[in-house]
C-alpha cells in the first residue's frame, strides 16, 4: 500500500497497482491521493493512460471516490482524460438513442396498422437496445399480421 506521493512517484506503476488492488481498504483516500498527485509529476499521455487504467478497473464506492479526487484537482493530463471520458459517453447516448427511436418507431408502426400492442410487449420493445434485433422486429412488423409474429 502507497499513501506517500513521493513514494508513489518513485514507483508508479507499483502505485498504480496500488489504488486497483487496495480499493477495499479504510485509507483508500490516501491512496489515490498520493497516485493522483504521483501522475502530475509524470508525463501527460503516460498520466493519462495511468489514470484510464484505474477508472476503468475501479467500481462503485472506490471509482467514486478516485473520481472526486480527480474533479478537485486540475492535473496536466486531465483534459485529456476528461475529453476521452465524454467521448466515450456520447458515443454510447448515441447508441442508446438510436435504439430508443428504433423502437419508438416500431411501436408507432404497430399502432399505425391498428394493432392492439400489449403492456409487455411495449416494455420489450423500449427495453431492447441491440439495432439488428430492433431492425428484425421492424421488417417483420411491416410484413407481419400481428404482434405475436415480431418474436417468431
Amino acid at each position: 500500500m502507497i499513501t506517500d506521493a513521493r513514494q508513489a512517484a518513485e514507483n508508479i506503476g507499483l502505485a498504480v497497482v496500488s489504488v486497483v488492488t487496495q480499493s477495499e481498504h479504510p485509507r483508500f483516500n490516501e491512496i489515490t491521493a498520493a497516485v493522483q498527485a504521483a501522475l502530475d509529476t509524470i508525463d501527460r499521455e503516460t498520466a493519462y493512460r495511468y489514470a484510464r487504467y484505474i477508472t476503468l478497473s475501479l467500481e462503485g464506492d472506490a471509482q467514486e471516490e478516485w473520481g472526486r479526487g480527480m474533479d478537485t484537482k486540475t492535473y496536466p493530463y486531465q483534459g485529456a482524460y476528461a475529453e476521452s471520458l465524454v467521448a466515450e459517453g456520447e458515443v454510447k447516448g448515441e447508441a442508446k438513442g438510436k435504439a430508443k427511436g428504433k423502437a419508438e418507431l416500431l411501436l408507432k408502426l404497430l399502432d399505425s396498422r391498428g394493432h392492439a400492442v400489449p403492456d409487455d410487449v411495449r416494455e420489450r420493445v423500449m427495453e431492447c437496445r441491440d439495432e439488428p434485433t430492433l431492425d428484425n422486429w421492424f421488417e417483420r412488423a411491416l410484413k407481419g399480421d400481428s404482434v405475436e409474429e415480431l418474436f417468431l
